[in-house]
Parts: structure tokens; sequence; C-alpha cells
């Protein structure tokens, strides 16, 4: 079995434990062959750059060893920095500042949502229902996404009168 399938149902420090163990004799073991490489000369251009970036963001490639709670890919930051990227992208095209100020915020909930494992169009929903009746501040604080289970906003989604489709309204 994978080193980081293994830890991963383990706590930090036990997790930190086995890639101390496990990973880092591996990642030195392997770090030779490009230190040899690079020492002997490669005439490939390519391969050269390859392996000189590569030795130049080891201390990078290998920090998740180095401490239990980073994961081993960064792919769940990827993707939000996609959002964020597309996002901004699209506010190239906004009518007005206060437009794209408008989406830049809607944006931001949503990937707030996500981070804080809430179906996001559940929580706007549950956001967009409540957050007129907040007349104070800490009204607004139980509101925010931290601060509810997914359990507890798909409990409210559900009592939440479902839309008319548009068939309907249409006079089908």
């Amino acid at each position: 079995m994978p080193i980081e399938a293994q830890a991963k149902h383990l706590t930090a420090e036990q997790r930190l434990q086995v890639r101390q163990e496990e990973s880092v004799p591996l990642w030195q073991t392997f770090k030779a062959w490009p230190e040899k490489t690079q020492a002997e000369g490669v005439a490939h251009s390519g391969t050269r750059n390859a392996i000189s970036y590569m030795l130049g963001n080891w201390a990078a490639l290998v920090r998740y060893c180095e401490d239990g709670r980073l994961p081993i890919s960064n792919i769940l930051s990827e993707h939000v920095a996609k959002t964020i990227a597309l996002a901004r992208k699209n506010f190239l095209f906004a009518d007005t500042p206060a437009g794209a100020k408008s989406s830049a915020m809607i944006y931001s909930l949503l990937e707030t949502a996500k981070a804080n494992h809430q179906n996001p169009y559940h929580y706007l929903t549950l956001l967009l229902n409540e957050l007129p009746n907040a007349r104070s501040a800490g009204a607004i604080e139980k509101l925010l996404p931290w601060n509810k289970t997914p359990a507890q906003v798909r409990q409210r989604f559900d009592r939440y009168p479902r839309p008319c489709p548009a068939y309907l309204w249409l006079g089908g």
C-alpha cells in the first residue's frame, strides 16, 4: 500500500513519523539520481533544465515530510486558485466597478462555503433567506459557513419551499 494511503487516517503526529521513517529515505535515494546525472553532465538542454529545476525546488518538493498536517499534493489549493483566476477574468467584463465588487463577494461566499464543506447552493439559499432577518452582528455571525454544519444547512434548506418550475410560469 502506498505510504500516503496508509497514513491518510492517522493523526498529524503519526503521519509525520511515518513520513520520516518511510518517505524521507525514499526521497534521499531518489535525489541521488538527479545529483549524479547533473554532475556527470547531460547533453539535452531540456533534461538539464528539468533536473536543475527539480533540485532547485527540492525543499518545497519534500516539505510535506516535515509537517504531518501538510498534504502531499496541493491539488485542492490549485482548484481554488483556478476558480479565483476564472472569476477574476470574468470581472474584466463587468459593466461597473460595483458589479465587479459584487461578483467578487459572491465568489468569496461560494469558495468559503466550499472550504467549510457546505453545498454552495444550499448554503446560499439559507443565507439569502435568513440574512434579511439578521438584526445584529451576532445574528450575522451565526450564518457564516463555519458556524453551521452541512447537516444544519441541509435541514434548513429542506424546509424552504421549492421554486415553481419555469414551464408553469409559461402556461405549461
